[in-house]
This record gives C-alpha cells, sequence and structure tokens, in this order.
C-alpha cells in the first residue's frame, strides 16, 4: 500500500501509541510525566484518530479529534481553562498531535489538520479548538491560517509539565473554508503524496442539511 491519511483503529494502535511516546518524550516545549496517558484509550474509540502513514504501514504523524459543546468541556479535555463564549461552540477540538522528528518537516500535521477541517466545513460545528506552546513551529503556520492564540489563566494538566507557555488556538467557522483553501496551497505536495485513504469523517448530529443525518466530511 503508498502512502496515505486514514483513521486509526485498535488494529493501528500499537504504532500510534509508539508515536506519541516518541514524540512527547522528545518535546522541547514540555515534559511528559505521565507516559500511560498516551495509551490507546476508549476516548480514542469514540473519537477520530488520524494518522499518515508511510508505505510500509509506519505512523509517521498523528492527531486526535473530537466535538466538544462548551468551554467547560474544552477546559476539561484540555487540561487549562478555555475563555470562549457560548456561540463558539459546539466545537472541534484537536488533540494528541504527535510527528515523527525527521517527518517534521514535510507538512503532514498540516496535512492532518486539513482533513479534519474539512469534515466540519458544511456541518454545525462552530469552531475548532487546541493547545499549543508559544514556541512550537506548528504556531507559525496556524496564525497564517487565522488561529487566534489566547494564554489560559489557569493550566492545571497532569499529563505534561510545561517548559514553554501555554496557548489555546482558536480558528472561527468563518475562517474554516479560506483556512482550508491556504492549506491546500501551503501543503498541496503533502496532501497529493499522502492521498485520503478510507471512509469520510462523518459528525453526524451536527449536519446543517435539513433532515440528513451525515455531515459532510474528507474527500
Amino acid at each position: 500500500m503508498s502512502e496515505r491519511i486514514a483513521r486509526a483503529s485498535r488494529e493501528t494502535a500499537a504504532l500510534i501509541v509508539r508515536l506519541r511516546l516518541a514524540a512527547y518524550g522528545e518535546s522541547r516545549e514540555f515534559r511528559l510525566l505521565k507516559p500511560e496517558c498516551l495509551e490507546w484509550s476508549r476516548v480514542d474509540d469514540e473519537e477520530v484518530v488520524l494518522a499518515a502513514f508511510t508505505a510500509s504501514g509506519e505512523a509517521v504523524s498523528t492527531t486526535r479529534g473530537g466535538i466538544v459543546r462548551g468551554a467547560r468541556e474544552a477546559a476539561e479535555h484540555l487540561g487549562c481553562s478555555v475563555n470562549l463564549a457560548a456561540h463558539h461552540f459546539p466545537a472541534l477540538l484537536l488533540s494528541r498531535g504527535a510527528t515523527e522528528r525527521r517527518a517534521g518537516q514535510a507538512g503532514l500535521h498540516s496535512a492532518l489538520r486539513y482533513y479534519f477541517l474539512r469534515s466540519i466545513l458544511n456541518s454545525s460545528i462552530c469552531s475548532a479548538l487546541g493547545m499549543v506552546y508559544l514556541s512550537a513551529p506548528r504556531t507559525n503556520l496556524m496564525r497564517e491560517i487565522g488561529y487566534e492564540f489566547e494564554a489560559p489563566k489557569r493550566v492545571w494538566d497532569l499529563e505534561v509539565e510545561p517548559i514553554q507557555p501555554v496557548m489555546v488556538a482558536h480558528l472561527r467557522a468563518d475562517r474554516i473554508a479560506k483556512a482550508c483553501q491556504q492549506l491546500e496551497s501551503l501543503v498541496g505536495d503533502t496532501l497529493r503524496a499522502y492521498p485520503w485513504h478510507g471512509p469520510p469523517i462523518v459528525w453526524q448530529e451536527y449536519c446543517r442539511e435539513s433532515g440528513a443525518r451525515t455531515a459532510t466530511a474528507s474527500p
């Protein structure tokens, strides 16, 4: 099988966990306190874990996405306060991002972000959220495609100890279509090298189409 981006599952969980542990252990932005938190869990089963796989089946980049319905729920997931008004919810929350060091400049994490953002274009999901570290390389691209950043008032994440300042990243719904267009331009070569494989991402209950039960999703 060729390079691809696809949804991970219990069958590929060991590859995802290995990648998470390696990437988190090498991080310059935080210290990993609880390696066991990176094991495949019920949350991984319930949410959507995407990964970029090489032709040999190795996972080289991964991100998890799920829907949160309010600022309190977002804060519980992120381990820090979230100062966003109710009209920004429900929101797509991305977490558990990890990329192999040798693939760090390939744009794979941005390609995963692209497919997640594409999946909410015609849904009633109101924004995309995530937690980043101020000096992390990905923040520059995120800012370029329209993300806004705010320092949380409190951070209580028990899984990691921050070395760099924590930021809550937020992309409004009215910027998502343009962000997808920009990502197509910025990481188009990566999207072509790692095409989507498998069924689309579906956020059923958030489809805007009257009476429909499926949401617009990745190609």
